[in-house]
């Protein structure tokens, strides 16, 4: 459909690849591709302009380099938000509800289970707690891998529907009405393993941030036990302080 609305023209004066670049990115401006769509494949685009694989990759690159698009190895190239994921400021707890709504999550395991050693010991050496893994994504791109550890009486209450649209400090907070008095967060950098780079589109062995973060009620009482390995690309935290 999009090589109907345009005819590259090598008499034009304008290289080629300039001139698709172009197009593009007009189909991106005007919002005709969307953030998060995904690009024909480099042979389709040679097929649909009848041009040169060198050609299309010197166009992905300008659109690439203009911050338009994302390309990710064996997965495809997509439309990409214009500013940077994960750019929220984080001043109360409102701030990470506010946060979850703007993402989706792809639920990979939710279960009860027994809890390993090194999280044991948080839950007062409980025998079962709840575990949820799961990828969230932006705009069908994915930001970082979660693994949540909830008490037994928390998870009973929830449902993997819940997990699915909604993230736990919301339900926590709008749905069993928990009150949440001190929310803390760790950051450390990292280096992705296979499994982490699978799920977040990268190559073993890139940087990642490592996010770890603890909530806790009115009594101080754990509720829940977070890490997100994020995409070190798209983590981008800022602090308000008076």
């Amino acid at each position: 459909m999009w090589a109907q609305q345009v005819e590259l023209v090598k008499s034009k004066g304008v290289p080629l690849y300039q001139q698709l670049a172009e197009h593009f990115e007009a189909l991106i401006v005007s919002a005709v591709l969307k953030v998060g769509e995904q690009l024909p494949t480099e042979a389709e685009l040679c097929r649909q302009f009848g041009i040169s694989r060198i050609t299309v990759r010197q166009a992905l690159g300008i659109l690439t380099s203009q911050g338009l698009i994302e390309r990710f190895a064996s997965r495809g190239t997509f439309v990409k938000q214009a500013n940077a994921l994960g750019g929220w400021e984080i001043r109360t707890i409102e701030d990470l509800v506010q946060q979850g709504i703007q993402i989706k999550t792809e639920i990979i395991s939710w279960r009860l289970i027994e809890p390993p050693e090194a999280v044991r010991s948080y839950f007062n050496n409980a025998d079962f707690v709840y575990r949820l893994r799961a990828v969230r994504t932006h705009d069908a791109v994915p930001i970082y891998f979660v693994e949540n550890y909830l008490t037994k009486k928390v998870g009973d209450q929830l449902s993997k529907q819940d997990l699915t649209t909604r993230t736990v400090v919301d339900l926590l907070k709008n749905k069993l009405n928990i009150p949440l008095m001190v929310a803390s967060e760790e950051i450390a950098a990292g280096i992705a393993d296979k499994r982490l780079a699978e799920h977040l589109w990268i190559k073993p062995g890139k940087p990642i941030l490592i996010q770890r973060i603890e909530l806790r009620d009115e009594v101080g009482e754990l509720l829940q036990i977070g890490t997100g390995w994020w995409h070190g690309e798209r983590f981008k935290r800022r602090y308000t302080f008076s």
